[in-house]
């Protein structure tokens, strides 16, 4: 549990995403694993969809910033996740064990 912070932190570092750009108010690929939306405002600057819920700042924005993983991608990074975890239950195991030995 506490762990699921910290790994779903670092998941979009885990293995590379796509970042598209698309007309505005496109929806996410169906087959893609969200990372991060935002809205691309004529000066070239973006802002994060969060921001633009209930606000004005997003009305004059001209397109779609998407970053996603692929669903090809999925596997992979459930992998090295599986791994991450794996490493720190190990460094735990063997923390707690030398703890009681003493």
């Amino acid at each position: 549990m506490i762990t699921h912070g910290p790994i779903r932190w670092a998941r979009p570092a885990l293995n590379p995403t796509v970042d598209e750009t698309a007309p505005l108010n496109t929806a996410q690929p169906t087959n893609a694993w969200p990372i991060n939306r935002e809205a691309i405002m004529p000066d070239g600057s973006r802002i994060g969809s969060d921001t633009c819920i209930g606000t004005h700042r997003c009305d004059g924005a001209t397109g779609t910033w998407l970053q996603h993983h692929l669903s090809a991608h999925l596997v992979p990074v459930q992998l090295v996740e599986a791994g991450i975890l794996l490493a720190l239950t190990l460094l735990v195991l063997t923390a707690a064990f030398l703890r009681i030995r003493r």
